[in-house]
């Protein structure tokens, strides 16, 4: 029948996974999916998150603390800097004689050195 050749043929979307013929479901923060299909959504590369219903890996873009290109390897800022966005932005060190530990996601991250103090 025709509603039967139909359903054969729909397929989910990128972005989206589900059975042949539906439901579809978008891929959830953190994964995408590239091609139409039943296949599942992949996962971002560790330390990064994509919006909802992603379409490519270039969506994954590195977490607060983490610096990479969009879509690829994510390494943890080093002690004494802090990134406090989403994206490929570099890490910011942290003010003279200040230091942070590593991954910090913001510039209150930084605490001063023994014998140093914030003005």
């Amino acid at each position: 029948s025709q509603s039967t050749f139909m359903a054969s043929v729909c397929n989910c979307n990128a972005g989206y996974t589900g059975p042949v013929g539906g439901p579809c479901s978008p891929c959830l923060e953190g994964g995408y999916k590239a091609e139409s299909g039943s296949e599942s959504c992949l996962l971002c590369p560790d330390n990064s998150v994509s919006s909802l219903a992603a379409v490519e890996i270039a969506a994954c873009r590195c977490k607060a603390g983490y610096v990479g290109s969009d879509g690829g390897t994510c390494t943890a800022c080093a002690a004494g800097s802090y990134k406090m966005m989403l994206g490929d932005a570099a890490c910011v060190k942290c003010a003279a004689n200040a230091t942070s530990a590593t991954a910090a996601d913001a510039a209150s991250s930084c605490i001063c050195n023994g014998g140093y103090y914030a003005q």
